[in-house]
């Protein structure tokens, strides 16, 4: 079962691999190398969360991860056309988790840590507002 799993976790990255390579490729030309990352973090993040309702928030994760990380590690920056709409986008899928399985606590304590990192991100911003630039 666990391999099903895996597999089902490589397709899926090699899926959001493919379609965020152009994306990726509008800062970096590394964006090629990018559906083999995602199909191999995604295989991992499907095998570690077999069977829970929390598994596709965590493949929007680690799908969007992947191609930040190749962006940031290019460019130093995190492009709002990626990480905007990842917000609400993993929002929604971990709100259906927690309604589907019980767990609307833990969905509060998520919130409200998300919340306490972009207080976090705006102080850094207003400190050194510079070293928060973004990027289109």
């Amino acid at each position: 079962m666990t391999l099903l799993w895996a597999v089902g976790g490589a397709v899926g990255g090699l899926a959001s691999g493919v379609a965020l390579r152009e994306l990726v490729n509008r800062f970096t030309r590394a964006g090629i190398a990018l559906p083999l990352v995602s199909a191999a973090v995604l295989a991992v993040i499907a095998t570690k969360f077999a069977g829970s309702v929390e598994v596709l928030a965590f493949a929007c994760l680690g799908a969007v991860g992947v191609a930040l990380a190749f962006i940031d590690t290019a460019v130093r920056r995190l492009p709002d056309v990626l990480t905007l709409p990842a917000y609400p986008a993993v929002l929604i899928l971990l709100t259906v988790a927690a309604l589907t399985g019980g767990t609307i606590s833990a969905l509060g304590r998520a919130v409200l840590g998300g919340l306490t990192l972009a207080f976090v991100y705006r102080v850094l911003e207003f400190v050194n507002p510079a070293g928060m630039a973004t990027a289109t």
